[in-house]
């Protein structure tokens, strides 16, 4: 696929990162513009939405 640029808040991604108690997450997207999705790996029941950033690189 294409290369994208995408930036998130650090902190806000560290805070979902605390909750979850697991080794692996997903953070899937469909472009830069587009909330990010963060799940546990082999575990559904839990998604985070992260929104991003606007950057002018």
């Amino acid at each position: 696929g294409e290369e994208a640029k995408i930036a998130f808040n650090s902190r806000y991604l560290q805070d979902v990162l605390q909750v979850l108690e697991v080794d692996s997450v997903a953070l899937e997207t469909t472009s830069p513009s587009s909330p990010g999705v963060i799940r546990p790996i082999g575990d559904d029941s839990y998604v985070h939405v992260v929104m991003p950033m606007f950057v002018q690189w």
